[in-house]
């Protein structure tokens, strides 16, 4: 690190190019990635002022314009975790002025498919009973093993 006065912030170690002093080589798709499942859909950019880019299948970065409608081909493991972004029940603010409030659905939609619904509140709760009884088995064994461990050091 470099200082440059004795109460100086030390110098920033990574050093930034101008656009196009160094070469960048596109991301190439493996055998392993194209042979996973794969489906054509219409993405439509619902945002009025940003930007959304989403990897297609092939591994090249499709960018769409806010208001911008077009069909890639996406990979359908990824295509599912976007179609879960646009649920409304994922998630709320912790902190801040939009504290309480539910995260809004993600911008980039999939068109020709209904919004994703909301988990019935029943699943959840079927989901959080499983992750107590699983929670409590562990807790057992680990009673089970510190019991052991006190009687073989007595």
């Amino acid at each position: 690190m470099i200082e440059h006065a004795a109460n100086a912030m030390p110098a920033p170690s990574t050093i930034i190019r101008p656009p196009g002093s160094y070469e960048i080589t596109k991301p190439v798709a493996t055998a392993a990635r194209l042979a996973l499942p794969s489906q054509h859909v219409v993405l439509f950019n619902s945002s009025e002022v940003q930007s959304h880019g989403v990897n297609d299948r092939w591994e090249q970065m499709q960018m769409f314009a806010p208001g911008e409608k077009r069909e890639i081909c996406m990979v359908c493991d990824e295509l599912n975790t976007l179609i879960d972004l646009a649920r409304t029940d994922r998630g709320f603010f912790t902190y801040g002025p939009r504290r309480g409030q539910p995260f809004p659905p993600h911008p980039l939609k999939v068109l020709g498919l209904p919004p994703a619904p909301s988990r019935p509140i029943d699943d959840r709760e079927a989901e959080l009973s499983a992750k107590a009884a699983s929670l409590a088995a562990r807790e057992a064994e680990l009673v089970a093993r510190e019991s052991k461990l006190n009687e073989l050091t007595k």
